[in-house]
């Protein structure tokens, strides 16, 4: 089974040097929610809007008292900016495909 302080550790060691990777413009454009979502697929590239969904919720309820829940399609919203933003690809289908994180100057 998954460990999720495991999760969280990832998830913040991959926010902190994505941040320094990309423009500060585009940084600045990026809300807790998206970083999150971005710590997740670089974890498990081929995770699906539900699973992050879940996973966003679970994130964020650690921080809050109460529980809160990040809707799919919040997330598919969240990626679709992320994508508009060139920070996000989607390789292969929508099925068997993979995220890609673009870093650097390649945003």
């Amino acid at each position: 089974m998954n460990n999720p302080q495991n999760d969280i550790n990832v998830v913040k060691d991959f926010v902190k040097d994505f941040v320094k990777e990309i423009p500060q413009e585009i940084s600045r454009e990026l809300s807790e929610r998206q970083l999150v979502i971005l710590g997740l697929i670089a974890s498990d590239s081929t995770i699906s809007a539900k699973a992050i969904s879940k996973k966003v919720s679970e994130k964020l309820s650690h921080k809050i008292s109460e529980k809160n829940t990040v809707t799919e399609r919040t997330i598919q919203n969240d990626i679709a900016q992320l994508k508009k933003l060139g920070i996000l690809r989607r390789k292969g289908g929508r099925k068997n495909g993979e995220w890609e994180i673009v870093k650097g100057k390649e945003c």
